[in-house]
């Protein structure tokens, strides 16, 4: 799925006879009354399926109800910033921490530099923010009430060196 999320994380000043003032950046809390809004957001964008240079964001801390293969367990939300011709595009990934799936983290981390295949190395999500490589889009169908919409999905990460 691809989201456009970005921004700053400012905040205003209080200012004690005019109450508060516009923000140093455009990321801000809305009040209840008398803010205007203009921003309808950005398009979304389908990437044609192939190959593209990447940005890792960031990473998030979460934790996987489980399913009918894989019980509950830790799992790491991972927002790649994808160059493409018509902009950049985010693209959210889930990493499950279960040895099942060792296979997709090796790829993660040899993709953004920092394993070589064939070689072991620890899970240091907090070294993924920054790394950029190589991977390639698949565009893929929703099920259930998104079954008409279609997504940007990370196919394959490309091994770095």
């Amino acid at each position: 799925m691809a989201w456009n999320i970005g921004g700053n994380t400012g905040y205003g000043t209080q200012n004690a006879t005019q109450g508060y003032t516009q923000p140093q950046t455009e990321d801000r809390e809305f009040s209840w009354d008398g803010d205007m809004i203009s921003n309808d957001g950005s398009e979304y964008i389908l990437l044609a399926p192939g190959d593209y240079d990447f940005t890792i964001e960031k990473f998030e801390r979460s934790r996987s109800n489980g399913s009918d293969k894989l019980p509950p367990c830790n799992m790491a939300v991972v927002y790649f910033t994808v160059h493409s011709p018509q902009g950049d595009v985010t693209v959210r990934e889930n990493y499950l921490l279960h040895t099942r799936m060792e296979w997709k983290l090796s790829e993660l981390f040899c993709g953004a530099g920092l394993k070589k295949k064939g070689e072991s190395c620890p899970l240091n999500f907090n070294a993924l923010p920054g790394r950029s490589g190589r991977l390639r889009i698949k565009n893929e169908q929703g099920t259930g009430k998104n079954a008409g919409n279609t997504y940007n999905r990370i196919d394959k990460l490309y091994p770095q060196g």
